[in-house]
C-alpha cells in the first residue's frame, strides 16, 4: 500500500509546484478618462461555423462602455453568415475574405502602420489566420486572438444545438465514420470542416484529402508531404503579424490592452 500512495504523493507535489510557477494573469485596465491611455488599434470580429456578425454586439457594447470615447474602431465582418459558413469551402472563404479586407482596408480603418487587432471565433478563427498568412505587408495584425479554434482540426462531433449542423450530419461527424464521409472531393466542396477533419487513424488521407488545413499548417508543401507537425513549422507564415498569436477560451482576453 505505501508503495503505491508513496509515488502518487510524489506527483501530486511535483504537480502542485508545476502550478505554483506559473505567472499570475495581470488584467490591463485602461481608463477613458485617463490622459496616458495609449491609442487603441482597431479591431475585427469573426463569427464562427453558422454564427453571424450581431452575435459580437455584446462584447463590442462592454468595450464602448469601458473605454468610451477612446473606444477603438471595431467591426464585426458579416460576411459568410448562417449556412453559408458551413456550405462554403474553406479556400473559397479565404479568398473572399482576403479581398474584402484588402479592398475595404481604409473603411475598416486597418490600414495603418500602427496595424490592427483580430478576434475571431471556432472555425473563423482558423479561417482568420489562413487569412493572415495571405495578406499584403501593407496590412499588419498586431494581435490576433483564436477564440476556441480548431488550429489542429476537428475529430468528432459539434455541439448540435448552437453549431446550425442537423442531426444526419451530425450523424457523419462520429469518429468511426467520419473519414468515409469527408475524405472524398464531393465533401471538400461542399462541407466547410470537411476541410480540416483531421482524423488521427487515417493520417495519410487527411493530408492528400483535405484540402486546406494540411496547407496552412504546413503538413504538405507543393503537394509533398512534410513530416513535421508543428504549426509553427508553416511555410505560410504569417509575415504581416507584427504582435502576439493568443489561443484561448476567455471572453474576458477582450479586456487586456491590445
Amino acid at each position: 500500500m505505501i508503495g503505491l500512495i508513496l509515488p502518487l504523493l510524489c506527483s501530486l507535489a511535483a504537480i502542485l509546484s508545476y502550478w505554483s510557477s506559473w505567472p499570475t494573469p495581470q488584467l490591463i485596465s485602461v481608463r477613458a478618462d485617463d490622459p496616458n491611455t495609449p491609442h487603441l488599434r482597431p479591431i475585427l470580429f469573426l463569427h464562427g461555423i453558422s454564427g453571424h456578425a450581431h452575435e459580437f454586439n455584446g462584447i463590442m457594447a462592454l468595450l464602448q462602455q469601458k473605454y468610451g470615447s477612446k473606444t477603438p474602431t471595431m467591426h464585426s465582418i458579416g460576411i459568410c453568415e448562417g449556412s453559408c459558413s458551413l456550405m462554403t469551402p474553406l479556400p473559397q472563404q479565404r479568398d473572399n475574405m482576403l479581398t474584402f479586407l484588402v479592398k475595404n482596408a481604409a473603411a475598416l480603418g486597418i490600414d495603418s502602420e500602427d496595424g490592427f487587432n483580430i478576434v475571431a471565433h471556432s472555425q473563423g478563427a482558423l479561417l482568420m489566420r489562413a487569412v493572415i498568412q495571405k495578406l499584403p505587408a501593407s496590412l499588419k495584425v498586431h494581435t490576433y486572438v483564436s477564440m476556441a479554434g480548431p488550429q489542429r482540426g476537428q475529430w468528432g462531433p459539434c455541439n448540435k444545438s448552437n453549431s446550425g449542423i442537423g442531426p444526419k450530419l451530425a450523424k457523419k461527424m462520429a469518429r468511426p465514420v467520419g473519414w468515409i464521409a469527408f475524405y472524398n472531393p464531393l465533401a471538400q466542396r461542399e462541407l466547410s470542416f470537411a476541410n480540416y477533419w483531421n482524423d488521427p487513424r487515417h493520417n495519410e488521407l487527411f493530408r492528400k484529402e483535405a484540402n486546406f488545413l494540411p496547407e496552412i499548417n504546413g503538413y504538405v508543401v507543393n503537394n509533398h508531404h512534410d513530416n513535421d507537425d508543428d504549426i509553427s513549422s508553416s511555410s505560410s507564415s504569417s509575415s504581416s503579424m507584427d504582435g502576439n498569436v493568443l489561443h484561448c477560451g476567455f471572453l474576458f482576453v477582450l479586456l487586456f490592452q491590445f
